[in-house]
C-alpha cells in the first residue's frame, strides 16, 4: 500500500510535532525554570529569576500564613499555598520566582508553579 503525497506530508508533520513536544518536555522538565535568569536586585518586577543560597531565616507573616525567607541575603516571599515544612534554616536551596517590590524592598516572589529544591 503506497501513501499519496498528502498522506506523506501529514505523517511527516505529525512526526515533527511529536519530536518538538518531546524536546520541549525534556528541556522544560515540567517547569519554566529553564527560562529564568540569575537573580540581580536591579532586574525589573515580573522578571523570572533563579537563585541558589543558604536559608538564613524563615519567618511566618502575621497574616495569611505566608513565609519570608532570607536566602543568602535575598528576601524570598512564599505564599501559603506552597509547602515549606521541609525547609530548615541552614539548608542550601535552589529556587525560581518572579522579581517583585514590596514596601520599597526587592524580593523574589514565588507562585504555585515556581520551584524550590533543597540541595543540601
Amino acid at each position: 500500500m503506497m501513501l499519496v503525497r498528502q498522506e506523506l506530508y501529514a505523517v511527516l508533520i505529525m512526526l515533527i510535532v511529536l519530536l518538538t513536544l518531546g524536546i520541549a518536555s525534556y528541556v522544560l522538565d515540567g517547569s519554566h525554570s529553564a527560562f529564568a535568569i540569575p537573580y540581580e536586585e536591579t532586574l525589573s518586577d515580573g522578571t523570572l529569576v533563579s537563585h541558589t543560597g543558604v536559608i538564613e531565616s524563615i519567618t511566618a507573616t502575621k497574616n495569611g500564613n505566608h513565609h519570608i525567607l532570607n536566602v543568602s541575603g535575598v528576601v524570598v516571599f512564599i505564599p501559603a499555598t506552597i509547602e515549606t515544612t521541609l525547609l530548615s534554616k541552614g539548608d542550601t536551596i535552589e529556587l525560581t520566582g518572579e522579581m517583585a517590590t514590596f514596601q520599597g524592598k526587592r524580593e523574589i516572589m514565588l507562585t504555585d508553579t515556581d520551584i524550590i529544591t533543597v540541595v543540601s
